[in-house]
């Protein structure tokens, strides 16, 4: 009586090619997931940008100026001490505040510049911006883009240890940022260029996680 082939499995060239499938889809496919693991951490950052976005306006309605630090020194305890906040928790970031209007902040500076250009009536109040800290957690001052220093709140966390070293061409590296702008540009990708990278920024509710995916 004959044998069905079925009976036989796969043969060896059916198993090449399943198997070749099985590799150029996972090849396709491990960028996304790692891109998707990467927001996903990013957005640890988000509750602590639209807290200090909203205690900012609050200072700013109390005081008539919204509360930053000099350029050359940006420090959360400054933060943290005019807007009565913790940050102590967010181990992965360091956090500073934008702002370039001498008529709606106490220290501005012209440098460094907003994470996309914006002048005119379209130009923002402020940012902030968390910047991804060196996994190792030294030194503890994080430098960001446009060479902007961030010294830590006393007493914080240590990074979780998922960020890339500064000099890496990975994606999610120190001194890469999440932002917040304020006004909110619309959602969606931005017309213009990023200021520091070549890459039209995609907006949700105000935040861009852009920069800090870029390679």
């Amino acid at each position: 009586m004959p044998r069905d082939r079925r009976d036989d499995g796969f043969t060896l060239i059916e198993l090449m090619v399943t198997m070749t499938c099985m590799i150029v889809l996972a090849a396709i496919a491990l960028p996304k997931l790692q891109g998707y693991i990467l927001s996903t951490r990013l957005n640890a950052a988000k509750p602590y940008l639209n807290e200090i976005a909203a205690k900012e306006r609050m200072y700013k309605i109390e005081t008539g100026r919204y509360c930053c630090t000099a350029y050359t020194n940006f420090d959360e305890n400054t933060l943290t001490n005019a807007l009565g906040l913790s940050l102590v928790d967010a181990g992965d970031f360091c956090f500073v505040f934008i702002c370039q209007s001498a008529t709606l902040c106490e220290n501005p500076e012209s440098t460094p510049s907003f994470i996309v250009p914006a002048t005119g009536p379209n130009a923002p109040d402020f940012e902030v911006w968390a910047i991804l800290r060196n996994p190792t957690g030294t030194p503890p001052n994080v430098t960001g883009p446009g060479s902007t220093s961030c010294t830590p709140v006393a007493g914080k966390a240590s990074p979780t240890g998922w960020e890339q070293p500064s000099g890496s061409t990975s994606a999610g590296r120190a001194g890469q940022v999440v932002a917040l702008r304020y006004p909110p540009p619309a959602n969606g990708i931005a017309s213009s260029q990023g200021t520091y990278h070549a890459v039209n920024f995609d907006w949700h509710d105000g935040i861009t996680e852009s920069d800090a995916l870029q390679p």
